[in-house]
């Protein structure tokens, strides 16, 4: 948000971050500001936010202890692979990473 010298963006968490008021998702200062908008125009919440597509993200960890032997990396591999191609069609994507000693696929 800074690099583009915008004030308005979001986490993949859902989280909305008002770059006027912090640097951080607050839920409370968008509630508010949401508040503040619908009374303002008049409308429904659900008229003014059809705006926003749902993304709808799934989140799985997986375990280890140890090294993941280059066998064991082949079957992850193959099995992200394989969701990746099924949800290709949704518009979906298969994200596999280490994070110390986990694996987290999103």
């Amino acid at each position: 948000m800074t690099k583009s010298r915008i004030n308005f963006g979001g986490e993949n968490s859902g989280h909305i971050i008002l770059g006027d008021f912090g640097s951080t998702g607050d839920g409370l200062a968008v509630g508010l500001l949401i508040a503040t908008i619908l009374r303002q125009s008049h409308s429904k919440a659900s008229k003014i936010l059809k705006v926003f597509d749902e993304m709808p993200q799934v989140k799985d960890e997986v375990l280890y202890d140890g090294q993941i032997t280059d066998v064991q990396w082949d079957i992850i591999q193959k099995s992200a692979d394989q969701r990746q191609e099924q949800l290709k069609s949704e518009g979906g994507s298969v994200i596999v990473r280490s994070l110390q000693k986990r694996l987290l696929s999103e």
